[in-house]
Formats: C-alpha cells, structure tokens, sequence
C-alpha cells in the first residue's frame, strides 16, 4: 500500500515549515513545487521543509526539492530542510550526492 503524500503547513511571522509525510513522488512533487512557489511569491523569509514523515521520495520529487532551493534561493528566502526518519530517503541523497549540497538541519523544537 502506497503511503498518501500530505503537506501540512505551520507558519510564523513569513518562516513556513511544511511538514511532509508519505511518498513523495509525481503527485506530491507538483504540491511541493506549488506550496514553494506560492510561499516564495508572497515573501516568505525562510522556509522549511521537513522530510521526518517521508517514506520514499522518487526523481520528481527530488527534481521538486531541488527546485525549491533554486526558486528561494532565486527569492532571497532561506531554505533548509529536516532529514526523514525513514532511510531510504537519506540513501536517494546519500547516491545523489546531495547529502552534503543541501541545507540540512535537525529540529531544536523550537520555531523555524
């Protein structure tokens, strides 16, 4: 059974942390893609997107991830993001090599 993708959001004062859940895959690509942009465009300062609840992540899913970076990098937003739980998505970046090219951070607990 595949595991729904689910975007949840939580904002404070122009920081968003989405938190993700699920497969990230075609579908769920395009939400990312979408939730990113339309935060970017209303001038987020910082945003975070937080894999913990992520059980696979295909290539558009990453294609979407990496287009996140560019599009908040391209906005002047910070970016940067929370590691899945699950290993697999650690091992997609692991292979990628994009394991130590991303903004990766562990939650304090606290606000973004």
């Amino acid at each position: 059974m595949r595991g729904e993708f689910e975007i949840r959001q939580k904002d404070d004062r122009g920081r968003h942390r989405l938190l993700l859940s699920g497969e990230l895959d075609m579908h769920g690509a395009i939400e990312l893609e979408d939730a990113v942009l339309g935060l970017c465009q209303a001038g987020a300062v910082g945003i975070e997107i937080n894999l913990r609840d992520v059980t696979f992540i295909d290539s558009s899913g990453l294609r979407a991830i990496l287009a996140a970076r560019d599009q908040c990098r391209t906005r002047g937003a910070e970016l940067f993001m929370v590691p899945a739980k699950h290993p697999g998505p650690a091992r997609l970046f692991e292979l990628m090599r994009l394991d130590d090219v991303l903004p990766w951070r562990v939650p304090s607990g606290r606000g973004l």
